[in-house]
């Protein structure tokens, strides 16, 4: 085991790059198409580095992944913070697996510019599946799954994995909030047709209209990208027909949502629709 963190620190000079959360974190697994997924870690924060600096994060291959593409650190509304442009690193990968069990595929990169501390982050895997996985599955998998997640931070030298490094364990505590996917998208769009949302982008109001064929339970509401609930619009049984619903664009206290990317999930009879949309200030 120290032979393995002696040959990180000799490649890497890895040093702190991001702190976990002190709780179980929110976990957003965002479906692009039957097999390609975003997995969002939110609730990190930045520990601070300078340019003589690496960061090193690593993310466990577990079934059904079959392959992790990219990692990047981005800020809460998931723009890319610059310093940070990860590549795949052997080293990282090969000193994370003499310290636990499983496949895992690590990432380096080296600190281009002063990073300061306490920024709120989140770390975004883009990642590829078995196709005809269900959201319940990966669900399942993610939360069996146990350490999925290492980061390099520490208080010391950030030496990865040492005393200082985490291993991050996703399970009971975590919220993992499945963004819909395309299957859902298609059943959803055979029974209920399109839903039409604008202005997107808006400067602080949008409308959703969809149509019931017949009357049924329906709940919308809107996230922040991180998987937030920012606000609940309806949660009631509607009658069939058409219907309108509109956000202002204030968060549940009443204060305004900040410019950034939002998720509005429509659930119909229970089956989920989920859209992005631009919110410009």
């Amino acid at each position: 085991m120290m032979l393995a963190l002696w040959a990180l620190c000799i490649v890497t000079g890895a040093v702190a790059c991001v702190m976990p959360p002190a709780k179980p974190p929110r976990i957003v697994i965002e479906r692009h198409s039957a097999t390609d997924v975003w997995i969002t870690i939110c609730d990190y924060t930045s520990f601070g580095a300078d340019t003589t600096k690496f960061c090193a994060c690593a993310f466990k291959q577990v079934s059904p992944i079959t392959s992790i593409k990219s990692i990047a650190i981005t800020d809460t509304n998931g723009n890319p913070i610059p310093g940070f442009n990860f590549g795949k690193n052997e080293n990282t990968s090969k000193s994370i697996e003499a310290l636990t069990t499983g496949d895992w595929e690590g990432f380096l990169s080296r600190i281009n510019t002063l990073i300061e501390r306490n920024i709120p982050v989140k770390i975004m895997i883009e990642v590829t599946i078995d196709g005809g996985v269900s959201n319940e599955q990966l669900d399942s998998a993610m939360r069996a799954a146990g350490n999925i997640i290492a980061t390099d931070e520490g208080e010391r030298d950030g030496t990865m994995m040492g005393e200082a490094g985490h291993l991050h364990i996703v399970g009971e505590g975590s919220d993992i909030h499945v963004v819909s996917g395309v299957e859902d998208e298609r059943r959803f769009t055979a029974l209920y047709g399109a839903v039409r949302v604008y202005p997107n982008p808006t400067a602080g109001a949008i409308a959703i209209d969809y149509h019931l064929p017949k009357g049924a339970p329906v709940e919308l509401a809107i996230y922040d990208i991180t998987g937030r609930r920012i606000a609940t619009l309806v949660n009631e049984r509607q009658m069939e027909g058409a219907h309108i619903a509109r956000w202002n664009g204030l968060d549940a206290a009443g204060r305004s949502a900040p410019a950034g990317s939002y998720l509005y999930e429509l659930r119909i009879d229970g089956i989920p629709l989920t859209r992005a949309f631009q919110l410009v200030r």
